[in-house]
């Protein structure tokens, strides 16, 4: 079994989560609370979701990790959206971020679709899951 930690998927996620966990640092003070630990929370959340799924004996529960994944990124670019507009971000910064993190939307896509066409494989119900 691969561990997560060679998934490039998980390594994006990673690095996204401390890029805006050290981003948070700089959020005006009003903001410091509510919004930067949502975006912190949510933004960790991927990567923890992928590395759980990595590790998953079954491919549906990788899965369902991966859709966590997914909807944990959806909700950290609502985040980054909402510091954008609160200031907390430059214009093209934030855009740089919601570009990035909608690259890793797609490798999480990719990724849970390839898991998903794995459980659909006679072989997989009876075997437990080894990430590539």
């Amino acid at each position: 079994m691969q561990p997560f930690e060679r998934l490039r998927v998980w390594q994006r996620a990673h690095e996204l989560a401390v890029e805006l966990h050290r981003r948070a640092d700089t959020f005006p003070p009003a903001q410091r609370l509510a919004l930067t630990d949502q975006l912190r929370r949510s933004s960790a959340s991927i990567g923890a979701n992928i590395a759980e799924g990595s590790m998953a004996m079954h491919p549906r529960e990788f899965v369902r990790l991966l859709n966590i994944a997914e909807r944990e990124a959806a909700e950290t670019a609502s985040h980054l959206a909402l510091a954008r507009d609160l200031g907390c971000l430059q214009p093209g910064e934030a855009e740089r971020l919601l570009a990035d993190l909608t690259r890793l939307r797609r490798m999480l896509n990719r990724l849970r679709q390839r898991v998903d066409d794995d459980t659909r494989r006679p072989e997989a119900k009876r075997q437990p899951h080894r990430p590539a």
